[in-house]
């Protein structure tokens, strides 16, 4: 291997690391984030609701597969709010005992004002439909992660 090849390599190399560290940062369900739990404990659903202020009313497969339908009903607007504006407390979905995770484009954020009391919904895309029904599904919300939830 010439010397142009193996500054190739270590430039490849180096720029993976950089790229799985700045996803480590930008990560909610790190077990840096919210410092306090490791990555393999949950919440509980009292506890998620308390501090986002919603509450999941679906996690549901749809279009043909190619989508899954995150649904909440808001608790306290006030808190809701605080998660959907920032990406990285906004709601990432994963397959238990599994590397697959579904999360919002980079950058996207919720600005719709939300009212206590009626359900919301977004949609994810479903790569290769990872998701479906009867699925375990993690939920990862504000730090927080949430489930097994059985998708529907």
């Amino acid at each position: 291997m010439d010397i142009k090849k193996i500054a190739i390599v270590i430039t490849g190399v180096f720029l993976l690391v950089c790229a799985a560290y700045i996803n480590s940062l930008y990560n909610p369900a790190a077990p840096h984030a919210h410092g306090s739990r490791s990555s393999a404990q949950y919440a509980s659903f009292a506890e998620m609701e308390a501090l986002t202020g919603i509450r999941v009313t679906l996690i549901g497969v749809t279009a043909a597969g190619g989508m899954v339908d995150f649904r909440f009903k808001v608790l306290d607007a006030e808190k809701a709010s605080l998660i959907f504006q920032d990406h990285a407390t906004m709601p990432v979905l994963s397959l238990k005992d599994s590397k697959i995770r579904i999360m919002m484009p980079q950058g996207a954020t919720h600005s719709m004002s939300f009212e206590n009391g009626k359900v919301y919904y977004m949609l994810f895309g479903n790569p290769g439909g990872a998701i479906r029904p009867g699925s375990q599904v993690i939920l990862t919300i504000g730090g927080l992660r949430v489930g097994p939830i059985m998708a529907q």
